[in-house]
């Protein structure tokens, strides 16, 4: 199984651009010169690639190149923010602030965490409309390490982490002990709410929208809350098989023919195992008041004998963004995982102490390419590009790329890769073989290396007899 994170994942874009003629030529017209003419120019001048500062946003970048063409990156998550009238990489890492908070330094939101006592848990503002939530009780100095702010010992043997993301923030509580998950202020935890600008609407898929109340926009989201135990497989959000299943021999493929799935691709595995008792949904409600949220854990799951300590429950919020990422798992069949923090992980686990047996996983992506100035271009290549964090073995093992249907908050492996649903995979492109193992092993690489761009394709065909793929949470 390999790893993957989608914050780096990337679309890249060659598309046309003006030739060495179009400077003069715009000036003859009386139209004038462009940013991306300007910018065409000076690549060719100087021989390396050259920035349009105009098609620069958070999630997107545009360069000229010295041949003339244009490439456009767009990247799923914001790589960049705008602070004091400039851009800034994204740097979730958390410091004190001279007010006694504790705040990343450059964020696409306004984020504060509490720096202890009765100061708001987090403060969180975007477009000029901000959310605080309270603990209900004064929280201790919090223990900071990167991006992570842990308050620790919120309730005995309950300890509270805050970690800050490109646009948003998650949380985990954390119950260590069997005597912990007895305590009575578990049955309900109730945040303090307090926002001027913002009105929570709860979803029918148990997510939350914070509502603009003057303009109806969403300012930010917050999917619906799960929890979940220490057995392999959850605590890192793996969850894989142990044993993959013998791969059939793949046939050379004909020359001169569009792409077809290979036989490994998509192809079904033994029967899902029983749904899981170590991860359950947590209930969020929302009074008329608006003054509170209040989170009720899942008593059985805390109470079972077959609970595995420590216990994390996890809500998050977070900006709303178009593009979207999902990780699917055959396992946990009716389990959404969008928009999924950190590495998730794809195809089959190597590793028996974090698998869930029977599991396979597999990760989608949606990358908008609206509004990315794309318009009147002639669009030459596409490349996609992810970063592969980890893998089991040193032995390359296949990774394949197909275009799917669409994906939202609400995409699971029931309802996009089950037997029956193979129109979700519409159209296989290409197949790349790469691992990256244990570095004892492994011949040492650059850490997050990209993936080596895909050749340019002929137009695909669909597999003639499609399968779906197999198998909660890590990446395609």
């Amino acid at each position: 199984m390999l790893f993957a994170t989608a914050q780096p994942l990337a679309a890249v874009a060659d598309s046309a651009a003006p030739g060495e003629g179009a400077a003069s030529n715009s000036a003859r017209s009386g139209q004038g010169e462009t940013p991306e003419s300007l910018a065409v120019a000076e690549a060719r001048r100087s021989g390396r690639d050259v920035n349009v500062p105009s098609l620069e946003n958070e999630t997107s970048e545009v360069v000229a190149k010295p041949d003339g063409r244009l490439a456009a990156t767009v990247h799923t998550k914001p790589v960049r923010t705008r602070k004091a009238g400039a851009w800034r990489d994204i740097d979730t890492t958390l410091h004190t602030t001279g007010g006694g908070t504790i705040a990343p330094v450059a964020t696409v939101t306004d984020l504060e965490f509490s720096g202890g006592g009765t100061r708001p848990l987090v403060r969180m503002s975007s477009a000029g409309k901000e959310l605080k939530l309270t603990w209900p009780t004064p929280l201790p100095a919090p223990v900071v390490s990167g991006n992570t702010a842990e308050y620790r010992s919120i309730l005995p043997d309950v300890d509270l982490r805050m970690t800050a993301t490109d646009s948003g923030f998650t949380q985990l509580i954390v119950v260590k002990t069997p005597e912990a998950a007895k305590n009575p202020q578990l049955d309900q935890l109730k945040l303090g709410m307090t926002s001027a600008d913002l009105t929570v609407r709860k979803e029918t898929d148990g997510s939350l929208s914070l509502v603009d109340k003057a303009a109806g926009g969403t300012v930010f989201q917050a999917p619906k809350p799960m929890m979940f135990d220490s057995s392999p497989g959850l605590a890192d959000g793996s969850g894989m098989p142990a044993q993959a299943p013998a791969q059939p021999k793949q046939a050379p493929a004909a020359p001169k023919q569009a792409p077809t799935a290979p036989k490994h691709a998509l192809a079904a595995v033994e029967a899902a195992a029983a749904p899981s008792t170590h991860a359950a949904p947590v209930e969020v409600a929302v009074p008329k008041d608006q003054k509170s949220l209040v989170l009720t854990p899942d008593q059985k799951l805390l109470d079972a004998p077959d609970t595995v300590f420590p216990v994390m429950i996890d809500p998050d919020v977070r900006a709303p963004r178009a593009a979207g990422w999902a990780g699917i798992s055959r396992y946990w069949d009716t389990q959404s995982f969008w928009k999924f923090s950190g590495d998730f992980g794809m195809g089959y686990c190597g590793d028996q102490g974090r698998c869930v047996p029977a599991d396979v996983k597999r990760v989608l992506y949606s990358i908008p390419v609206q509004g990315q100035a794309f318009v009147g271009k002639h669009i030459q290549d596409v490349k996609f590009r992810a970063w592969e964090a980890h893998a089991w073995s040193c032995t390359p093992q296949p990774v394949d790329l197909f275009v799917t249907g669409g994906i939202n908050s609400r995409t699971t492996w029931s309802n996009s890769s089950g037997v029956g649903s193979s129109s979700f995979w519409k159209e296989y492109l290409a197949t790349r073989n790469d691992a990256r193992g244990p570095a004892s092993s492994t011949p040492p690489t650059p850490p997050r290396r990209p993936a080596p761009p895909l050749r340019p394709l002929p137009a695909p065909r669909a597999p003639s007899t499609p399968r779906p793929p197999d198998g909660p949470p890590r990446s395609r």
